[in-house]
């Protein structure tokens, strides 16, 4: 891992891009520098950074202050920098994260754009902190009753949130099946079954099953590839939440050429994939699902239709790129005139 050099399209922002998750250095690599506050194995593959090792958030400190950078991306951390104990000690990468971001408090010029894809939406301090400094914050788990900016904070600090996907990485998309796979089941579910929703609803798949429906299933994890071929292969993927509702199910499924089949939403999305277009939704009632499941495959054609719009609607707005295109147009918006 090294630090790249400079060179960057004439009218991209030169973006510094900070944490333990990357968006820009991926797509805009010439533009974008990584301070990376992730363990070195976490980081994805043919991603260049700059170590937040000892003395790294100082030298991109200064190098934000000499105006080297238009615009600051930060990543909040699912957990804060001093509850951190996996390394033995507090992480010493999250501390210089978080000291990396604070510096921006005092550069008004440089835009701020924080992007939280925490499992929950919880008002962390570091959270908080970003909030009031951001020019926007975009959140993956908007619920449709808040999270309101948090409690005792200045006011019109909810108009930066915006609803962000959890989206798919371009390796993903790459791995996916490019046309439509033949059918061999009804219903196909991988994953652990370790949330009470997913427990209180597993026994309607056994029912199903039993009741001559053809349903995959594996509580096991899946190599990528396997998994891709079972959804393809499957006429609708259950798709329930996890810690959050978002997750890369949901996504996958529909960009395999499945239908996915998900919980009912209560959280705010942006180009949400809706009930009888994009994919199914289901009320967490009991015999809900089962009765989605019958409904649903009594009409092929229409699921055929949905599989199809659901993965163009995904491929527009639920990859990496269309977030970037997003966090370029907050840029744009929030640099001075």
């Amino acid at each position: 891992m090294h630090e790249k050099p400079r060179s960057k399209p004439s009218d991209a922002p030169r973006i510094l891009e900070i944490g333990d998750r990357t968006l820009l250095a991926r797509e805009f690599p010439a533009s974008t520098t990584l301070a990376w506050s992730g363990p070195d194995h976490a980081l994805p593959a043919a991603v260049s950074c700059v170590p937040l090792d000892r003395g790294a958030d100082a030298a991109c400190a200064r190098a934000l202050r000499a105006g080297e950078y238009d615009a600051v991306v930060w990543h909040a951390p699912e957990r804060e920098p001093w509850q951190e104990r996996r390394w033995g000690l507090a992480n010493p990468r999250l501390w210089r994260a978080w000291r990396l971001a604070r510096a921006t408090r005092s550069l008004a010029d440089v835009p701020l754009i924080a992007v939280d894809m925490r499992d929950r939406a919880e008002w962390t301090r570091s959270a908080t902190a970003m909030l009031a400094r951001a020019d926007a914050y975009f959140l993956r788990e908007f619920s449709e009753r808040g999270p309101g900016p948090p409690r005792g904070s200045a006011a019109g600090l909810e108009a930066k949130l915006e609803p962000v996907s959890i989206g798919l990485a371009r390796e993903r998309v790459a791995s996916m099946p490019t046309a439509p796979v033949e059918k061999t089941s009804d219903v196909f579910f991988a994953g652990q079954v370790d949330t009470p929703l997913r427990r209180a609803e597993w026994p309607a798949l056994l029912a199903l099953r039993r009741d001559g429906v053809r349903v995959d299933m594996s509580e096991t994890r899946l190599p990528p590839a396997e998994f891709y071929r079972r959804c393809a292969s499957a006429w609708i993927v259950w798709s329930p939440e996890g810690r959050g509702w978002q997750c890369f199910r949901h996504l996958e499924a529909a960009a395999c050429g499945s239908v996915p089949l998900m919980n009912r939403p209560a959280i705010r999305q942006h180009e949400p994939l809706v009930d009888g277009v994009h994919g199914l939704h289901y009320d967490a009632r009991p015999g809900s699902l089962a009765r989605a499941v019958v409904e649903a495959l009594a009409d092929k054609a229409r699921l055929t239709r949905i599989a199809a719009a659901a993965r163009d609607h995904v491929l527009a707005h639920h990859t990496h790129a269309a977030i970037c295109a997003r966090i370029l147009s907050a840029i744009y918006a929030s640099r001075p005139k």
